[in-house]
C-alpha cells in the first residue's frame, strides 16, 4: 500500500507488524533512539527498531454461528467459555460484540468488550476463552471467507477449525479436522457493527 509523500508499507506476515519504506530512498523508517527520537528512512534491512503495529480502527462485529443461529457470547463477563447461546438479536450488548483485529496475514485476534481480555484457544482439547490480556500465537486464528458468505476461524497453533459443537449448545472450541467436509459447526456469519 503507498501512502501520500512517498512511503509504502510491508507487511511483516511472522508477527502481525509493518515497516514502511520511503519512496524517496527505499530505505525502511527507524525508530531511533527506542522511539523516543524522530522517525528516520535510513535501514536497508528490516530490525525490530523498524517495526511498526498498523494501528487502524478495528471492526467491532458479532458472531452468529451456522449450527444454531445465535449469536456468540462471553458469559459470566469473559470468565467462562465462548458459546453461541443468544436469539433474538442482531447486534448484542458488551458480552456479544468483539473487536476483530487484522493482523495481517490472514490473521485475526479478537478481543471482547465484556473484558478487554483477547480471546484463546490454548489447545485443541480447550474451549475458547476471553482471558489474555496481550495477543500471541494462541490469541491467533486465521480467517477465511466460505463460499456461501459464512466466515471460518482456524487456530493458528493447533491447526484446527473453530466450531461451536453439539448444534452450538456447548462451548466453542478450535478442534474440527480442516481436511473433513465443513459443518455447520465451523460457518459463522460475521455481522459488522461498526468498521473503523
Amino acid at each position: 500500500m503507498a501512502f501520500a509523500g512517498g512511503a509504502a508499507w510491508v507487511s511483516n506476515y511472522t508477527d502481525g507488524t509493518v515497516s514502511l519504506q520511503a519512496k524517496i530512498n527505499n530505505k525502511y523508517v527507524t525508530a531511533t533512539s527506542n522511539g523516543a527520537g524522530p522517525l528516520v528512512a535510513n535501514a536497508t534491512t528490516i530490525g525490530t527498531a523498524q517495526k511498526f503495529i498498523w494501528a487502524s480502527p478495528s471492526a467491532i462485529m458479532v458472531l452468529r454461528a451456522r449450527a444454531n443461529k445465535k449469536i456468540v457470547t462471553t458469559p459470566n463477563g469473559g470468565a467462562n467459555a465462548l458459546i453461541a447461546s443468544i436469539a433474538g438479536t442482531t447486534q448484542g450488548g458488551n458480552a456479544e460484540q468483539f473487536d476483530m483485529i487484522d493482523l495481517g496475514g490472514q490473521l485475526v485476534t479478537f478481543r471482547a468488550h465484556s473484558n478487554k481480555k483477547f480471546v484463546t484457544s490454548a489447545s485443541r482439547t480447550s474451549a475458547l476463552v476471553a482471558n489474555a490480556t496481550s495477543t500471541g500465537a494462541t490469541q491467533k486464528f486465521y480467517y477465511y471467507h466460505y463460499g456461501d458468505g459464512s466466515v471460518l476461524f482456524q487456530s493458528a497453533t493447533t491447526g484446527y477449525l473453530v466450531q461451536t459443537p453439539n448444534n452450538g449448545n456447548s462451548a466453542l472450541i478450535a478442534n474440527y479436522d480442516p481436511t473433513d467436509e465443513l459443518p455447520p459447526a465451523t460457518l459463522f456469519d460475521y455481522v459488522p457493527i461498526k468498521v473503523g
